[in-house]
């Protein structure tokens, strides 16, 4: 038919309604509404659907609504932990971080946040201060500060609070179970260095289906500890006592092991930070971008100048996060 000089195909021929394959057929939970030139407002603006378009603009788009996802879950779980009237920290601090991370998530990306897909119902102003307040309880039991400072970077003890904290990671090369035996092997990486001197890293290495698993003990001088490589596909984590993020040596090592499939760092203070080889991934092109920011920030492994040194290793792991995605590479924490 056409309306306004605009062709449109026929209802049924084009969307299969009334057929099980079809819209609203077997398994479809899809709906439909008449529409109105000039009364209706549609239900995708022509921004999202240029998004949709642009696969890395879609890739985006999709990463968004994630870590949107994981503000709404942190809210409604404050608020059950609140009903229940039991201790709200640990809650609060996971709304904390699902919150920083959709932030950073948007400054790297230049994306404009979009407050109504983070809004829940029964969480308002009074809600959001009280964990404010409730995060700063939790900090200042999670984890202490110590006068230990390497290589510029202050460490951080490991308190019972903070293996508590760890969360589950989201390896997409791990099933759910796994991803569990993933979170509790970062567990046991910080309750291997708790006792340990300050700064002190551990890492384990274990096979995708659990099966083969290896650990190992660092030192503080370094702050590195070797990787231990499998000859089956695997991951690797390893603790930062610092609790900083992934590090460029973090993802040069999984660029140099063809076998090694993700990374992880669990920080101190229980922070869990990974990186992951996912569709798209090309080793060639991936060293290249990486010998390239190599040359860009070349006093990232110390020079003259430690102030220098730092301020360019930062914004180094921060460009591999920020354009990771275009050489097949999945961050998250």
């Amino acid at each position: 038919m056409t309306y306004n000089g605009i062709r449109y195909e026929d209802f049924e021929t084009a969307t299969g309604c009334g057929t099980g394959e079809g819209l609203c057929g077997w398994n479809c939970r899809h709906n439909f509404y008449p529409f109105w030139p000039g009364l209706s407002d549609e239900n995708r603006s022509a921004e999202q659907l240029a998004s949709m378009a642009d696969p890395q603009r879609y890739e985006l788009s999709q990463r968004q609504r994630a870590l949107e996802r994981k503000v709404r879950d942190a809210k409604r779980r404050y608020l059950a932990a609140d009903a229940a009237g039991a201790d709200t920290g640990r809650a609060a601090a996971r709304l904390k971080n699902a919150r920083s991370a959709l932030a950073q998530f948007l400054r790297d990306k230049g994306l404009r946040q979009d407050g109504s897909r983070e809004r829940v119902q029964g969480f308002g102003r009074s809600e959001a201060a009280k964990a404010t307040w409730a995060v700063k309880k939790e900090d200042a039991e999670v984890a202490k500060v110590n006068d230990v400072v390497v290589q510029g970077h202050t460490l951080f003890d490991v308190t019972n609070k903070a293996i508590e904290m760890v969360p589950k990671p989201f390896f997409r090369s791990l099933s759910n179970n796994m991803n569990l035996q993933a979170q509790e092997h970062a567990r046991n990486i910080l309750r291997s260095v708790q006792n340990l001197e300050v700064g002190t890293e551990a890492a384990v290495s274990f096979s995708l289906d659990g099966k083969e698993v290896v650990s190992a003990s660092g030192t503080v001088g370094d702050m590195r500890v070797r990787v231990q490589n499998l000859a089956t596909p695997y991951i690797s984590l390893h603790n930062h006592a610092s609790n900083d993020i992934l590090s460029p040596e973090d993802v040069s090592v999984l660029i140099g092991h063809d076998m090694m499939r993700g990374i992880g760092a669990v920080g101190n203070n229980g922070s869990f930070f990974t990186c992951e080889k996912v569709f798209g991934y090309d080793k060639k092109k991936a060293a290249r971008w990486f010998s390239f920011l190599e040359s860009k920030y070349p006093q990232y492994k110390g020079g003259e100048s430690l102030d220098e040194a730092i301020r360019q290793r930062t914004a180094f792991a921060n460009e591999l996060q920020r354009d990771g995605v275009k050489y097949g590479f999945l961050f998250s924490g």
